[in-house]
């Protein structure tokens, strides 16, 4: 039993100096000395005074504090050299290596922002962020913004419909909706076209407006809209004009028309949705947009017309009504005919001058009108030689063409036609009037060749 006990007791004692040993491995700080910060900031083992009742140390990397009541804080040599508590207040090293005074050890565990003890702050926050109990906290900021991220991710708010609406630097924009649509609200407030004269909008798309048949007192034909008053009984046909069904037979007449009343009472055809039946008998696509913009007249692109020119204007490619022109030959044998055309081709040998007329030869070039195989006359500057003979280099009578003859070293016509563009040496007025006809001639050409010797 004494051995039982004495051996329980000895497993007690040794459970208690157990426990006392890993107090004192986690211990920190000295008993009674308590724990001031987490850190000792540049404080050592050494120690210096907290105030004049107090010493602080540095121990396993924390600042401790020994409480000296009644005594003081004071600076001993004897054993160890630090301070510590005694009767001798205000004594610090003689060597002035370590200070009385503790230096400030910033507090600053499990600040984010604040005073850490010193006069100093534990950190700052952002701009959106204010400092409260030590933490930065982010202050949400939805100023001019309905939608978007606040900065503390959050959200200012949402766009109504997001498949047309989004935020844009926190403003809700609209994108409007108008692919295949050719009017009606775009989803924005706004309207994505607008139909032109003669139609409405139906849904996204311009249609015709509704045709209004006329069919008063009328029994029979068409109603102006495509279709027909009625039907006439068998054995009679309907009278267009009247819109009366009457006895006899009537024949059908569908030619150039798609659709609509074939003049008896009866369809051509009938057009299949969405096409309709228009005045001119075509059927035509309601969703089709006329193309008349700066036209006339002339087809719209939907199987219709921009409109009709009043006679004698007509209709030319770029859809404007204009005046036909009238071609202009009276007096001329060739050339140009003022609308396009000609009024005339020259025959083999000849070519068309200024006047219109066919005259013998090679068109002159168009560069240089000068000849120097032309008489020269004295005193001029000479085309050839020592510039004074007279003597005529040109063709004589003998070379000229038929129906031409030789002046003053030219070949000219005997007369020119008015019409039929050659010449012609015969009797009557035209032969009287050839002395006349040559001398002009013969001064035109005389007169021209001394200028263009000037000018060479």
């Amino acid at each position: 039993m004494n051995r039982f006990g004495c051996s329980t007791c000895l497993f007690c004692m040794a459970t208690i100096l157990l426990t006392l040993i890993s107090v004192g491995a986690t211990a920190q700080c000295l008993a009674p000395d308590t724990q001031v910060q987490d850190s000792c900031g540049s404080v050592t083992s050494v120690g210096c005074c907290g105030d004049a009742n107090s010493v602080r140390y540095c121990s396993n990397g924390v600042l401790c504090q020994k409480s000296c009541q009644p005594d003081f804080c004071q600076w001993s040599s004897t054993g160890t050299t630090s301070y510590t508590c005694g009767p001798d207040g205000g004594t610090s090293d003689p060597d002035g290596i370590y200070a009385r005074t503790c230096p400030c050890v910033p507090a600053c565990t499990g600040k984010a922002c604040g005073d850490d003890g010193c006069g100093q702050t534990c950190g700052s926050c952002k701009a959106n962020e204010n400092c409260v109990d030590d933490q930065c906290q982010c202050v949400p900021d939805c100023r001019n913004r309905e939608c978007g991220d606040d900065g503390c991710g959050n959200s200012c708010g949402s766009c109504t419909d997001a498949s047309q609406w989004g935020c844009n630097n926190g403003t809700c924009v609209c994108t409007p909706k108008c692919e295949g649509r050719q009017c009606g609200a775009d989803g924005c407030g706004k309207q994505c076209g607008t139909c032109g004269n003669g139609q409405i909008c139906v849904g996204t798309q311009c249609i015709d407006k509704p045709c209004n048949p006329v069919c008063f007192e009328r029994v029979c034909g068409d109603d102006k809209c495509g279709g027909l008053c009625g039907k006439c009984p068998q054995g009679k046909s309907c009278e267009a004009f009247s819109g009366q069904c009457q006895t006899g037979v009537c024949t059908p007449d569908c030619s150039g028309k798609e659709c609509g009343d074939d003049g008896c009472g009866q369809l051509c055809d009938s057009c299949t949705l969405p096409s309709t039946c228009n005045s001119s008998f075509k059927c035509v696509d309601v969703t089709c947009k006329p193309a008349c913009t700066g036209k006339n007249c002339g087809d719209d692109g939907c199987g219709d017309v921009c409109g009709t020119c009043v006679l004698p204007a007509e209709c030319d490619a770029s859809g404007k009504c204009a005046e036909p022109c009238s071609p202009v030959c009276e007096g001329r044998s060739c050339g140009d005919n003022s609308c396009g055309g000609s009024c005339g081709a020259c025959g083999e040998g000849f070519y068309c001058d200024g006047s219109f007329a066919c005259v013998a030869g090679t068109a002159p070039d168009a560069d240089s009108d000068i000849d120097t195989s032309a008489d020269v006359a004295t005193g001029d500057r000479p085309a050839g030689g020592d510039g004074t003979s007279n003597d005529r280099t040109g063709p004589d009578a003998g070379t000229c063409p038929a129906g031409t003859t030789e002046f003053n070293g030219q070949c000219i016509p005997a007369v020119i036609s008015a019409k039929g563009g050659g010449c012609s040496t015969g009797g009557g007025t035209a032969g009287s009037l050839l002395p006349f006809i040559l001398a002009v001639a013969g001064m035109a050409l005389a007169f021209r060749r001394r200028k263009s010797v000037r000018q060479y």
